[in-house]
């Protein structure tokens, strides 16, 4: 044997220990993914052939002489009796084990010793993994129950026996999608949070060390070869007993371990839960090199590498997305930019490249289940803005019109009915401090005609922060009313910035209970709706340990809930509504009946974040129904609003558009021409008008609205860019590609002086410029624009689409063929209607190509296919529908069949031309003159 160092001696000897514990045909390979070098690697190879000459040439026999002895059972270990082998590893065997002194029943997971690993070095391996155990006390971490020496004199412990599955096949099993996959992942990164603070690694995350049991809850296992921080590098490192699938480059190389290992593991876990791969082209050797020098796949990279396991690697990719609930096409629209920066971020090769801790990594998982911008990194400007709308349905903003009422409503806090000398000053004072701040909006006073809220509150502001230390109490109570304000006008930022600032300078112990307890749970409010949620549940514990009177106890409630939600824990949240409801009752009173609004509120939120728009919609109309009772015109026409929208979103447009047109109309009236929800409103309105057919009135309405966008004294940037880019589709659609460009143009305008754009709304302004290339038949723009994305991992439908319109204008049907079959599977598969139709693209293809009868069967399936679109819609004029309906009546008067057929299909899409295009478009003429040339 070559001269070794004593290090590397002790290495060998345990790395054979080890290979021992594999099966016979493993143990190459497994000596050769664990070797720290390759001395080490040619002396346990040479141990284990000697190993193997010395227990005789029936290697097969041997190994199941020695598999039998290891699994004699002993009769009792402690106080515990071992009833099966649940586990083996490099250190020893571990048993369900039931306890057996009478002191109380309990099953626990019993880990000894294995016999012939008895020497020192094991001894204090095993005896660190209990001590390990020991430190950690958390709900996701197998817990140290006992402990001790049995009577053959080998180590042992028990620890909470966790009946369950890892974390990988469970979630296959219960075919989670990726929100509930990600739950289960943030409780495993909590859990190596605890230990990372107790300065323990895990070094060893891996699937079959996550259990997840019967009621969802995971637990972390195995902490064999973890690393305690404050150790020397020399103990730590001496067993690198990895697992070389989900092992870190640092632990390949040999070099320093540290919890950016773990987060290291934990993204190649993350991966495998959302793809059900592994973020790696090799397998074998190759892979550990891969895992060293090359970047990590992307996540719906992974999904499309055709891996070679069977015949058709679509197949496989079926099953992973079917085990996530969803499409093949689905899953990879889930696998969105955020989550592609969160994994890559936790895969980065160089451990001060990555996150800096797993509580990093967990709240920007957070930051994408409750939609908001990733806290670790920016998120394109889009992308912000949607996650801001979705998280904000009831965040009733309040206008100018509303100032006297917002400001003042501080009385409901602050002026008690209690005539007492202190509270009577502290009233005097506070009517003289908001006299001041409204003054700021008096037109005659500021010589201007018109001051927003937000202007007259950034004037008031200086001066009440100035009044902070002569007379705390009205100040802070007054700057707690106005920072809540900040956050109703969507500026929660800047409220959770002043209000901090406030209770910071303020000698807050000092100040009366009832005024301490106000300030902090607004601050938790604001925290929560600015992202701040570590922030916001410390603010929250101190209000709790300030409330005292009933109705304050009751607003505790409601803001945990709210935070429950905003943190994700939308099943608590759920639970503490239906509970508060349900005590509420039917009260009649305005308090009970504004507590039950609150209340519904977040139950809604909750309810559509959680996926389930039935319920939410039940909750909408409950909320509408109260407000009408209750409310004022812009309650009722806000809660009208948010009816509507779940109403479209569900699919529901007629029913949709009379809420958006009550909303728009009452609207105006209660909070002025250019509040966000007014505007909001009645561009749902415009689409409401578009989904019954009046493209052209739908048009004109849009552009109105959009007037106004552009001249509200507050930008609504959100607002107006969704409607500048339904604007642009219809536009296109109606074959007005010139007005669709100026649209195009000043919505890239107004990105760019924002932020930079987000994949998908960048894909959407390219697609409706390529539409109006070919219209005007410039096919080579399309032809070169769609090149790229035709590689790419997964082309969308109206890629493939646009790529074989453009083939088809050059002439090149076969080479259009393939694109259009392609995009006809992917829509008769889609889980919504796309924007554009594969199959009538592909039958009007096949028919040119002279396969008439192929093409028939085509758009008989497409027309099955919009119509009953149409019919669940209620979308009357559906342009898609009217595409089918003129390539079949093409390719019925080619097999010179059934003129009358030939003629109801003609007037059908006629009718939608008319109505969409108007009567004069080239296009409406084309299918007239057809029409008229059949029926002659």
């Amino acid at each position: 044997m070559s001269v070794v160092d004593p290090d590397q001696w002790q290495h060998i000897k345990r790395l054979f220990q080890d290979a021992l514990e594999q099966a016979p045909a493993q143990r190459i390979e497994f000596v050769h993914q664990a070797a720290q070098s390759a001395v080490v690697e040619s002396e346990v190879i040479a141990l284990l052939a000697a190993h193997e000459r010395d227990t005789g040439r029936d290697e097969t026999r041997a190994v199941a002489a020695l598999e039998q002895l290891r699994e004699v059972v002993p009769e009792q270990i402690g106080p515990y009796r071992p009833l099966r082998v649940i586990g083996r590893g490099g250190m020893g065997v571990v048993w369900l084990a039931e306890r057996i002194d009478g002191a109380y029943q309990q099953r626990v997971a019993l880990k000894r010793l294995a016999a012939h690993l008895s020497d020192p070095f094991a001894r204090e391996r095993f005896q660190r993994e209990r001590e390990t155990l020991a430190r950690l006390d958390h709900p996701h971490i197998a817990r140290l129950l006992d402990g001790g020496i049995d009577a053959q004199g080998l180590p042992w412990f028990a620890m909470t026996y966790v009946e369950g599955e890892p974390i990988t096949q469970w979630c296959d099993a219960q075919r989670l999608g990726l929100h509930e996959r990600l739950r289960r992942m943030q409780q495993v990164l909590d859990a190596l949070d605890a230990a990372h603070r107790q300065l323990v690694v895990h070094r060893d995350l891996k699937p079959s060390n996550v259990l997840v049991d019967q009621a969802g809850r995971a637990y972390l296992l195995d902490f064999g070869i973890a690393k305690w921080l404050q150790q020397d590098e020399h103990t730590a490192t001496a067993a690198r007993l990895l697992t070389p699938d989900y092992a870190a480059p640092e632990q390949i190389e040999g070099q320093a371990i540290s919890t950016a290992t773990d987060v290291y593991a934990a993204g190649v876990l993350l991966f495998e839960l959302l793809t059900g791969r592994l973020p790696y082209r090799q397998a074998g050797a190759m892979r550990l090199s891969e895992i060293v020098s090359q970047p990590a796949l992307r996540l719906r990279q992974a999904l499309s590498w055709r891996t070679g396991k069977t015949n058709d690697d679509s197949t496989e990719r079926d099953q992973i997305a079917a085990a996530r609930g969803v499409s093949a096409t689905r899953l990879l629209g889930l696998l969105d930019n955020d989550l592609q920066r969160i994994v890559e971020r936790a895969l980065q090769k160089a451990p001060q490249d990555r996150y800096p801790s797993v509580r990093a990594m967990a709240e920007d998982i957070e930051a994408w289940l409750t939609q908001r911008p990733l806290r670790s990194m920016p998120t394109p400007l889009p992308r912000r803005l949607r996650q801001f709308a979705r998280r904000h349905r009831w965040a009733v903003a309040l206008g100018g019109v509303l100032l006297l009422s917002a400001v003042l409503g501080v009385s409901a806090v602050m002026w008690q009915a209690h005539e007492t000398s202190r509270q009577a000053a502290r009233a005097d004072a506070t009517r003289q401090a908001l006299s001041d701040l409204l003054a700021n909006a008096d037109p005659f006073r500021q010589g201007k005609s018109s001051v927003t809220l937000k202007q007259a509150l950034d004037r008031g502001l200086p001066r009440l922060q100035a009044q902070l230390e002569a007379t705390p109490e009205v100040a802070l109570g007054v700057l707690a009313e106005l920072a809540s304000v900040y956050g109703n006008l969507g500026e929660a930022e800047l409220g959770q910035q002043v209000l901090s600032e406030a209770i910071a300078r303020a000698n807050l112990s000092a100040l009366p209970r009832d005024l301490q307890f106000d300030a902090w749970l607004r601050l938790a409010q604001l925290q929560q709706d600015s992202g701040h949620l570590d922030a916001a549940e410390a603010s929250l514990s101190q209000a709790s340990a300030r409330a005292g009177e009933a109705n304050e106890r009751q607003r505790l409630a409601l803001v945990t809930a709210q935070i429950d939600w905003a943190a994700g824990r939308k099943d608590a949240a759920i639970a503490a509504a239906q509970s508060a409801l349900a005590a509420l009752g039917t009260t009649t009173s305005q308090a009970g009946r504004t507590e039950r609004l609150a209340w519904l509120r977040l139950l809604s939120n909750a309810w559509f974040d959680r996926g389930d728009r039935v319920k939410a919609l039940e909750t909408d109309r409950e909320i509408l129904a109260l407000q009408e009772a209750i409310g004022s015109s812009a309650d009722v026409g806000v809660a009208a609003y948010y009816l509507a929208s779940t109403l479209s979103v569900m699919g529901q447009p007629q029913q949709a558009a009379a809420h958006f047109k009550r909303a728009a109309e009452l609207l105006p009236d209660a909070l002025g021409p250019y509040h966000v929800y007014t505007l909001s409103a009645r561009a749902g309105s415009a689409s409401a008008m578009q989904a019954e057919g009046d493209y052209s009135g739908a048009a004109i309405r849009m552009r109105e609205i959009l007037t106004d966008f552009r001249s509200a004294p507050v930008p609504h940037v959100p607002g107006q860019l969704a409607l500048m880019l339904n604007l642009a589709r219809l536009e296109s659609e109606r074959g007005q590609c010139d007005a669709a460009q100026q649209i195009l143009d000043e919505i890239e305008a107004l990105i760019a002086s924002h932020s930079q754009p987000g994949a998908r709304i960048q894909g959407t302004l390219q697609q409706i410029k390529l539409e109006c290339a070919l219209q005007r038949g410039e096919w080579q723009q399309v032809a070169q624009a769609t090149a790229d994305a035709l590689t790419a991992e997964s082309p969308s439908i109206v890629d493939l689409v646009l790529a074989a319109r453009a083939l088809q204008q050059q002439g090149k049907l076969n080479k259009a063929l393939p694109f259009a079959a392609k995009a006809a599977e992917m829509e008769a598969v889609a889980d919504r209607a796309p924007r554009a139709s594969g199959r009538a693209v592909y039958g009007d293809l096949l028919r040119e190509a002279g396969q008439v009868a192929e093409s028939r069967a085509v758009l008989e399936a497409a027309l099955d296919y919009w119509q009953a679109q149409r019919d669940r819609d209620g979308v009357q004029m559906n342009p898609r529908l009217a595409e089918v309906q003129l390539a079949l009546a093409r390719t019925l008067q080619q097999q010179a069949e059934n003129p009358e057929r030939q003629a109801e299909l003609l007037r059908s899409a006629l009718n939608v031309r008319r109505q969409v295009m108007g009567p004069s478009h080239p296009w409406t003429r084309d299918i007239e003159s057809t029409l008229q040339t059949l029926l002659r």
